[in-house]
Formats: C-alpha cells, structure tokens, sequence
C-alpha cells in the first residue's frame, strides 16, 4: 500500500546545517533508522520486530543504533508523537481559522483523512502498539488525542448548539472513529484517493441521508 514519494530538493535541508556535516548526517541516519521502525512495526508489530531487525533495514550496524536512539520504545514513541502531532496541528489550524461551523466540519473531514492516507502506517501502529509506550509517553501520546477530539468536538458543538456535552462527544468520537478506520482499508493501488473519500464521507455527514 505504500506510494512513493518525491526526494527532497537539495535546499530543503534544515538551515545552519551544511550539508555533509555531522549534525545533517545523524539527522538523516536517524530518519532512515525511523522509517525503518515505521515499515517494521506496520507489518510485525512493536513486539514482534527486533532491534536487530530495524538496524538491517535501516543498514546500520546494531551497536550504532544506540548512538542515535535510546531504545525501541523511544522510537514506537517518536513515531506516534509525530504522527497524531501533525493531525492536531491540522485540526488547530482548522477550528483556529476563519469560516462557519459547517465549512468548519468539512474542513476537518477533509485535513484528517489527508492526514490518515498519508499516515495510514503510523495509525496502524498507534491501533495495535500505543499500549506498549512506557507510562509518560502514554500520557503524553493521549494528551495530543485529546487535543484532536477536542477541536472536533468544539466544531461539533458550534453546527449543533442544542447538544448535550455527552452527546457532543458522542458524536465527535464516532465521526473520528469513522475516518481513522481508513488504515484498515485504504487501497490506493485500486483507484482509493484521498478526495474522493473526504468528499463521500462530507455527503454523508454534513449532507445527510435522504
């Protein structure tokens, strides 16, 4: 299910770091060693995928892999921490931003399941990995949730005022369940684009049924 992605322009590199220093070249091993965690976690699992399994994948020897990460939980940890951080920022951006609660509504449908598709490895991984974080990242990891379900349950409130709070939250939760089940499903190799699936579920949710 993976889709490839364009390489970087040389440019794109972080600033005060020239290429080839040793600073740009851990920053880059470390993100090969992350997207090697994320490939293997996605398809074994954190608990059947070994430290030794991601340093060959990430062709790094195991003893170096300590020199850039502490240890296998701190990767599950950075991978679900940059992951649900980007669906917040997004749903911040679009409960922050201008437009009525409806537009509001569709908005968030359509930035989550952007963030979903792009991400649907990372959502695979939190669905069946999140409880083997250590108890700080837990509560970290769950805080950063709620913040999203808050601002869907903000936008929520806003389109339905009469609500109860239960019944806001309700609903949020449901309309986040439904989209984040697209890791499950999502199959680009068979035609699956991200807008024709945000745009099916506004129908259904802002335009109703009938």
């Amino acid at each position: 299910m993976q889709t490839p992605t364009d390489s970087a322009p040389p440019t794109s590199r972080r600033p005060g770091r020239p290429r080839g220093s040793v600073a740009a070249n851990r920053e880059v091993t470390r993100d090969r060693i992350l997207d090697a965690a994320t490939e293997l976690f996605a398809a074994q699992g954190f608990h059947g995928t070994s430290v030794a399994e991601i340093s060959a994948r990430a062709d790094i020897k195991t003893g170096a892999l300590y020199h850039h990460i502490k240890s296998k939980e701190e990767l599950l940890w950075e991978i679900l921490r940059g992951y649900t951080g980007k669906a917040l920022a997004a749903a911040t951006a679009v409960t922050s931003g201008a437009g009525g609660p409806v537009d509001k509504l569709g908005a968030l449908i359509d930035v989550h399941v952007e963030v979903i598709t792009d991400h649907w490895r990372e959502v695979a991984i939190q669905t069946r990995d999140a409880s083997a974080l250590n108890a700080e990242h837990g509560v970290q990891l769950q805080a950063l949730r709620q913040g999203v379900q808050d601002c869907w349950e903000q936008v929520i409130r806003e389109c339905w005022p009469d609500k109860r709070e239960s019944e806001v939250r309700i609903v949020a939760s449901g309309l986040l369940g439904m989209v984040n089940s697209l890791w499950y499903w999502y199959r680009p190799e068979r035609g699956d684009t991200p807008e024709e699936i945000a745009k099916n579920f506004r129908d259904v949710v802002i335009g109703g049924v009938g």
